[in-house]
């Protein structure tokens, strides 16, 4: 069962793991997400010099 998802910018796999076991989480499904963008897109990033753009997700669950 999908308890949450949430996401970060600059966090690794031991920081979503926290998150998620703070919350009641017994796993959190990892995702490293990101490419390139145009630098008017406000939504990637607060770098306007940046052409790429990152954030890693995490669902966490509950086992039943």
């Amino acid at each position: 069962m999908v308890i949450a998802d949430f996401q970060a910018r600059g966090a690794d796999d031991d920081y979503m793991r926290k998150k998620a076991a703070a919350i009641g989480a017994d796993a959190v499904i990892v995702s490293y997400l990101g490419g390139y963008r145009d630098r008017g897109d406000e939504w990637a990033g607060q770098d306007s010099q940046s052409q790429s753009y990152s954030r890693v997700t995490g669902t966490a669950i509950k086992y039943k």
